[in-house]
């Protein structure tokens, strides 16, 4: 079992508890792990590393891989929704990376989408030196694509730079097909793809065409619920805020003589009133869900009492807590829980599905393919469509 990503999380989690490696990208260029798989890199790392296979991608620069007419998903090639790649190269093609390469070294690949054709290299690498597929039972890689998620966050969901590195990562996914088609067998391997988020449109740019939206500013709400505080309670009882969590500081709650459960009441009332804020929900409220609520229930799965705050905000559809530019993620709605459901290859029959399904089937569904226990904690909701009548 072998994860890679140029994240760390999009290494370390796919491939589980007990996978045998997992790698992922560091700034100076290498693809280093954790001691928690060993001692020491496997030599066929270490000699992938040293033969520096960014240099080609980031010496040719980054131009459109179909005419530009072709790019109707997209924007101008330049517009004011955009940002700067590294915080520096004004978003516009043809890219040449040679001053960045030379001055910050070669974690520029990660915002191009050539992050993703060196973790093709990287995957082939690790299946044939460490004999993927080859054996009687059955191996496990995961590929966590992560420039695509650099290039959208930085330049937003309409731009042309994020289309073509779609494009290009459509050619790169065949590419591989192709070469597991040779490498292990055609039928002799499944694949399954997903996607941990989707996003929102840019808020801005709805917000020019007519949409009563906007981007909202995280500094400016943690400073409004301050200022509420402090004019309810004569104190600030605000921990922090962020992630849409607010976390109240339990030793001025002491200091008042107000019991918790009044205080969260206020504190939701009055987020309720502010315009783009459509639902607040207490600790009691996503504790004691159901799913009457579709948003409440989606917040319930992710939330953790030791590690949440005390209220999770719900702001309205389409706005979003970022910058001016780009796009991020993180709300309940469909623009960004919507993702890809593909299966492909062994075990996998023909066809498509309109119907709605969560991404928690995929490891159960997988599980039963290749006949093993199923997850521990999973609800083993299986995808019986996909499967092979016996």
């Amino acid at each position: 079992v072998i994860g890679i990503s140029i994240k760390d999380r999009g290494a370390i989690l796919p491939a589980g508890h007990f996978a045998n490696l997992a790698l992922w990208w560091s700034k100076k260029g290498n693809f280093i792990s954790s001691n928690f798989y060993g001692e020491n890199l496997p030599e066929w790392v270490i000699q992938f590393n040293n033969e520096k296979h960014y240099d080609k991608y980031l010496t040719k620069g980054w131009n459109l891989l179909r005419p530009s007419d072709q790019y109707n998903e997209s924007l101008p090639d330049v517009n004011k929704y955009e940002g700067k790649l590294n915080g520096r190269i004004e978003a516009k093609f043809p890219y040449d990376f040679s001053k960045e390469y030379s001055e910050y070294g070669p974690d520029v690949i990660k915002l191009t989408p050539f992050g993703n054709d060196l973790l093709l290299e990287l995957a082939k690498s690790a299946i044939e030196n460490e004999k993927m597929g080859q054996g009687s039972t059955t191996d496990f890689l995961t590929v966590s694509f992560s420039s695509t998620d650099y290039v959208g966050h930085v330049l937003g969901p309409r731009s042309m730079e994020l289309q073509d590195t779609y494009l290009r990562l459509d050619s790169t996914i065949g590419e591989f097909l192709s070469y597991l088609d040779k490498k292990v067998g055609k039928n002799n391997y499944t694949i399954f793809l997903t996607a941990d988020h989707a996003c929102n449109e840019n808020p801005n740019e709805m917000h020019d065409h007519g949409y009563l939206v906007r981007n909202l500013d995280n500094k400016a709400i943690s400073k409004q619920l301050k200022q509420f505080s402090i004019k309810k309670y004569g104190v600030d009882l605000i921990e922090d805020y962020s992630n849409q969590n607010l976390f109240f500081n339990q030793d001025s709650i002491q200091s008042i003589s107000r019991s918790m459960n009044d205080i969260k009441k206020e504190f939701v009332t009055y987020l309720e009133s502010i315009d783009y804020i459509k639902r607040a929900y207490t600790e009691e409220d996503i504790l004691l869900s159901s799913t009457t609520d579709p948003n409440l229930e989606r917040i319930a799965r992710g939330y953790d009492p030791k590690q949440n705050g005390q209220i999770v905000v719900l702001y309205n559809p389409g706005f979003m807590e970022y910058g001016y530019t780009g796009t991020t993620h993180g709300s309940s709605y469909g623009y960004d829980t919507h993702v890809p459901g593909l299966f492909f290859g062994h075990g996998i029959k023909h066809g498509y599905s309109h119907q709605k399904v969560e991404i928690t089937s995929i490891a159960p569904t997988i599980a039963q393919l290749i006949g093993i226990a199923f997850p521990n904690s999973t609800e083993a909701v299986v995808l019986e469509e996909l499967l092979p009548k016996k």
